[in-house]
């Protein structure tokens, strides 16, 4: 069970089909707690609270409710948006590819923490290769909307093999690195020993996750692990400052990296499961795009 307290309202306008609303109505400071029976919000779930609502999807961080009657948008800070403001409400709690904040990212000056860089800074590839970030997308996110099966991956220090990660290296389960040629998905090395999901209650109630973005769909070093960059596969808009985004000239269409995606445990090779697990070869992790 897990309660979920806001500061504040707006009543909007919500379009079921696609899933936008609109703020026609002015901010209404009233505090309200949510219970969430389950300890994971899902759509059409009763969330109860002082209107009796059901939980409908969720926005920046805070949600959108329905009451029987009308559409609200609940906050977890004061007045945060303007008359008439629009966006897009996340009915399927999925999230972008990121990392958590704090995760070392190699620069040719040294290594940098994520949410640091910002657009023009140089990041290291795993080909050695320096190339600007053109962009640097974050996301807020909730535990009280992210049930356990999709919290955050946790991979300890030294778990890849080669001293690698360097340190822990915490993740969304959709980022993948790339292990000796392939794209594997977080979520699909967890072993519940040395590969972990973070448990919901070391999570704050509010976070935020960064992706960097390159030219071409990338492979960086997090922790000295080469994971991939952002390829605009789920939708830009996820990202709270996706308005900042400025497309280069003659658009931004990316060839995805060739590289075969591992997305699921079942589909994990049983040689890299092996050396995930301890049984490390020899060569270690290739570090190779």
């Amino acid at each position: 069970m897990a309660d979920f307290t806001t500061v504040g309202y707006y009543q909007i306008d919500y379009n079921e089909v696609d899933k936008t609303f609109t703020i026609y109505n002015s901010y209404v400071s009233e505090e309200n707690t949510f219970t969430d029976a389950d300890g994971a919000m899902n759509p059409g779930e009763f969330i109860g609270g002082t209107y009796s609502e059901t939980y409908v999807g969720s926005f920046e961080g805070h949600i959108v409710t329905y009451n029987g009657v009308s559409y609200w948008l609940a906050t977890t800070s004061e007045d945060p948006y303007p008359a008439m403001f629009t966006g897009t409400v996340d009915t399927d709690n999925a999230f972008i590819f990121c990392f958590a904040a704090g995760t070392a990212i190699a620069t040719p000056s040294g290594e940098v923490p994520v949410e640091a860089l910002v657009v023009g800074d140089l990041v290291l590839t795993a080909d050695r290769r320096a190339v600007p970030v053109t962009f640097l997308g974050r996301q807020t996110l909730t535990r009280f909307n992210l049930p356990e099966a999709r919290s955050l991956v946790r991979i300890a220090a030294g778990a890849l093999g080669d001293g690698l990660p360097r340190r822990d290296l915490v993740l969304t389960g959709d980022h993948a690195l790339m292990l000796d040629g392939v794209l594997v998905n977080a979520g699909a090395l967890v072993n519940g020993t040395s590969i972990t999901r973070v448990p919901r209650a070391e999570l704050a109630a509010r976070f935020t996750v960064y992706h960097v973005e390159t030219a071409a769909h990338d492979i960086i070093l997090a922790e000295g692990v080469p994971a991939e960059t952002f390829m605009d596969a789920k939708g830009r808009a996820r990202f709270d400052n996706h308005a900042d985004y400025v497309p280069p000239p003659g658009g931004d269409r990316k060839i995805e990296h060739p590289a075969p995606r591992v997305t699921a445990p079942r589909q994990l090779p049983a040689w890299l499961a092996e050396r995930i697990d301890g049984h490390v070869g020899v060569d270690g992790l290739k570090a190779a795009a």
